[in-house]
């Protein structure tokens, strides 16, 4: 999995954060943390062109950003405007504090796709005592199990419960052929044994397949519901409007979701 982060940029801010993962079909999770200014701005926009390589979706989490200058405006208004004229699709997501101040400063919120804050009121996970997430919390989630992708010559995507059963779950096609035979996925079902979704563990793609019965035909791709909360993960969702129109949350961390 191809990353970048500010780590390798040495003498700059050591606080400052900033990576991109693969998040699912032609979709890419950008972080970024600290101070983002005239110093730091190259180093976003090095982490942006490479995520969109592997992408036309970019999702960019900025929860952990303390300070945005100018410099860090004009980038990221640069890149949204970059996005519309070349098809592509920069989301903001978490927009913090000082930021907002400055969108409303300059008058340029609407210049830019801004995810919308989640409810004040909405339950969300409490972490773990490892510091985790426990998708128990979830209501929807009866059960967690560890499964690993088998090696079967077959367009379907299969895996290898830990409880035992071989088990089908649904991919977008252009992600079945990148996951590696043996790969470690974390399965949530409900009370029932029905999936609910999986998670390539220890990466950003993330499958919602809830509500997929409701569909006629299992679609090649699925639109992007971004979480809101502790996880922050980028779910493909092949049935996201029943997903949302059932105010259902995601899955990990019952953080709201968003489609992107």
């Amino acid at each position: 999995m191809s990353s970048h982060s500010a780590s390798d940029w040495p003498g700059e801010p050591p606080d400052f954060l900033c990576d991109w993962s693969p998040a699912g079909t032609g979709a890419a999770a950008v972080r970024v943390g600290g101070e983002l200014d005239s110093i730091t701005a190259p180093q976003l926009q090095q982490v942006l062109d490479e995520a969109l390589d592997h992408a036309q979706l970019i999702l960019v989490n900025l929860r952990e950003v303390s300070f945005v200058d100018s410099t860090g405006l004009r980038l990221l208004l640069d890149a949204t405007r970059r996005s519309r004229e070349g098809h592509w699709r920069l989301v903001l997501v978490g927009a913090s504090a000082p930021l907002e101040r400055l969108f409303a400063l300059t008058a340029t919120r609407s210049f830019v796709h801004a995810l919308p804050a989640p409810p004040r009121t909405a339950a969300t996970a409490v972490p773990a005592a490892d510091g985790g997430i426990d998708p128990l919390s979830n209501p929807v989630n009866a059960r967690i199990i560890t499964a690993r992708v088998m090696d079967i010559d077959d367009r379907a995507l299969w895996a290898h419960s830990t409880d035992g059963a071989i088990r089908r779950v649904w991919a977008p096609t252009a992600d079945r052929s990148r996951l590696p035979a043996g790969a470690k996925v974390e399965v949530y079902l409900d009370h029932r044994g029905t999936i609910n979704g999986w998670w390539l563990t220890g990466s950003r793609l993330a499958i919602n397949q809830r509500h997929l019965d409701t569909v006629d035909d299992e679609p090649e791709t699925a639109p992007a519901l971004a979480c809101q909360g502790l996880c922050e993960l980028l779910w493909q969702a092949p049935a996201a409007a029943h997903v949302l129109d059932h105010e259902e949350r995601c899955l990990t961390c019952a953080g709201a979701l968003a489609l992107v």
